[in-house]
C-alpha cells in the first residue's frame, strides 16, 4: 500500500484474485489491508518504550515508524500514561497529574524541534 504522502507498507501476505469476483477480492484486500497495519502498530508499540529510554530516543522512534502507526501508538501511551497518573493520585502523590503533564509538554518540544529540523516530506 502507498499513502498519497507516498509512505509504503508492506502486505503480509499476497493478496490472491485469480477466479473470484471482485466484490470477494475487494473484501481479501482489505483484509490484508487491516492485518498488515495491525501489524505494524504491534512492531511500533512494542518499540516504544525501548527506544524511548535512549537518548533522542522517541525522536528516533517516530521516524522509525509508519505516521499513522506512530499516531495510534501515541494515544496509546498517552492513555497509559494518564491512567498511571490518575493511580498515583489515589496513591497519595498530590503531583502527579502535574508531573504527567510536564512529561506531555517536553515531548511536545520535542517533536516541534524535530519538525523544525532538516527532515524530508515523507519524515515531516
Amino acid at each position: 500500500m502507498k499513502s498519497s504522502q507516498q509512505e509504503k507498507l508492506k502486505f503480509t501476505r499476497e493478496v490472491k484474485i485469480r477466479g473470484q469476483g471482485v466484490e470477494i477480492w475487494m473484501k481479501l484486500l482489505e483484509e490484508h489491508m487491516v492485518a498488515a497495519l495491525q501489524k505494524t502498530i504491534r512492531v511500533a508499540y512494542s518499540k516504544y518504550y525501548d527506544d524511548l529510554a535512549q537518548d533522542n530516543g522517541r525522536q528516533s522512534w517516530v521516524l522509525k515508524h509508519l505516521s499513522q502507526a506512530v499516531a495510534i501508538v501515541d494515544l496509546v501511551t498517552w492513555t497509559e500514561g494518564t491512567e498511571m497518573a490518575l493511580c498515583e493520585l489515589l496513591d497519595d502523590n498530590p503531583f502527579a497529574m502535574e508531573d504527567h503533564f510536564e512529561l506531555m509538554k517536553g515531548q511536545l518540544a520535542e517533536l516541534t524541534e524535530l519538525v523544525r529540523g532538516s527532515l524530508t516530506s515523507i519524515q515531516r
